[in-house]
């Protein structure tokens, strides 16, 4: 019998072996969340850019002074005022930017204006889960362990050995601005907005949170003297036709807050994508023509507001 135990004890530690070194090694050579080395704009596969922004503005504190939130819609987002960042990142949501507004405060960090943008996976992105997504995760800087240890994905191997030059198309500006660049768009400066009522229902539990989410957030910002304005993306109506149900809660969420003091600087609007390449990447990312639209009715709000 103890010889038997030998044997599994022999055969286990041969098979952690063979699965500890490559998974070590594949994470450190092929780096397939950008978490090794500096930062960069050269990423060919989408890199942890929740981590990697976080740590981007820690890492130059006097740099940027008005950060932009929001998920991977607002990655078209380039302001002309280099003193702004684009925060952007997969399926990031408010509960999510108050955390990395206060981690960045905590570290000393001067902030005067913060931008956040909202949609429906405001409401609908279950955030809990991305403790478990190496995508998503907020990994501290040191955590070499952690970095090590991220399981291996096909998906991401085959990217980074593909032959194309950016997984999908795309480049990360982590150490520039934090915006994305589309690299297959074929821009079309004609947005044609399409006019639809959308339902405003009782808000369900989970509306109401991201509510009180994005309140708490603001009333932190607010007593911190630091300005605030929420916007939300415009949609294409592929997009809304599909998920109509979550658009009458995202404008149930729109009605709460332009209910209380938080006023959003735009409007939920339905954008025809019958010119999908040119306006839209896919039925939710956006290009920068329309993102150019956004930041105009961000600026006439705040040209607005003034005394």
């Amino acid at each position: 019998m103890t010889h038997f135990f030998k044997k599994i004890l022999i055969f286990s530690a041969v098979l952690s072996i063979l699965t500890i070194i490559p998974t070590i090694f594949i994470n450190y050579f092929a780096n397939p969340y950008g978490l090794f080395g500096g930062f960069s704009n050269n990423y060919k596969t989408e890199p942890n850019q929740r981590s990697l922004k976080n740590w981007y503005i820690l890492e130059n504190k006097d740099k940027y002074q008005n950060l932009f939130f929001s998920d991977s819609r607002g990655g078209t987002f380039v302001f002309s005022d280099s003193t702004y960042y684009n925060m952007s990142y997969s399926l990031g949501v408010p509960f999510q930017f108050h955390q990395d507004i206060k981690a960045i405060l905590n570290n000393g960090i001067k902030i005067k204006s913060v931008i956040i943008m909202i949609d429906e996976y405001s409401i609908f992105e279950e955030a809990e889960k991305h403790i478990n997504q190496p995508l998503r995760k907020k990994f501290n800087r040191n955590d070499l362990t952690s970095f090590f240890s991220i399981p291996l994905s096909r998906t991401k191997i085959y990217s980074i050995l593909s032959f194309n030059k950016f997984d999908k198309h795309i480049t990360f500006n982590v150490s520039s601005d934090g915006s994305y660049e589309y690299n297959n768009f074929t821009i079309n400066n004609r947005v044609d907005t399409l006019k639809t009522k959308i339902s405003v229902l009782p808000p369900t539990y989970k509306t109401q949170q991201v509510f009180y989410d994005i309140e708490e957030c603001v009333n932190y910002l607010r007593s911190k003297k630091i300005a605030v304005q929420i916007g939300v993306h415009p949609i294409s109506k592929g997009n809304y036709i599909n998920n109509i149900n979550k658009f009458e809660q995202l404008n149930s969420l729109i009605n709460m807050l332009n209910n209380s003091d938080i006023n959003l600087f735009n409007e939920l609007v339905i954008i025809d994508d019958k010119n999908l390449n040119s306006i839209f990447y896919d039925a939710s990312h956006y290009g920068p023509n329309l993102a150019k639209e956004v930041i105009n009715n961000l600026k006439d709000s705040v040209n607005n507001s003034k005394p």
